[in-house]
């Protein structure tokens, strides 16, 4: 389990310096985490102790979200004053990711039939 947060954290801290380095717009742990995608992408396989150290957190998960709700109480003057702003943005931000999400799914079905295409 050890190692499997060490590569985590590893992953994580080259997002940090790449980010620093660069000065992207994009947080270090994004650049982190798309380096990591990038590397099980190349290696085709999740090594067995980040799966473990993977699955440990994500039973976490609901915890990260205790921070957001209190700083949305917190601030909750602030966001019944901007209300619409929040509901529209919210809508919009919810319909592109759809949209987003449906257009690359159609990209990835059409390569899949293709690609089984080509083996028949």
């Amino acid at each position: 389990m050890i190692k499997g947060i060490t590569v985590i954290l590893l992953f994580q801290g080259l997002g940090e310096l790449v980010a620093q380095l660069t000065a992207f717009f994009v947080p270090g742990p994004v650049v982190g985490l798309i380096l990591f995608l990038a590397a099980l992408l190349l290696i085709k396989k999740c090594p067995p102790e980040v799966e473990q150290i993977s699955a440990v957190l994500l039973s976490y998960f609901g915890l990260l979200f205790v921070p957001a709700a209190v700083g949305v109480l917190l601030y909750a003057s602030d966001v019944l004053e901007h209300a619409v702003e929040l509901i529209v943005i919210l809508a919009v931000s919810t319909a592109l990711t759809i949209l987003v999400t449906a257009f690359v799914l159609r990209i990835w079905f059409v390569r899949d039939a293709k690609t089984e295409d080509k083996h028949d």
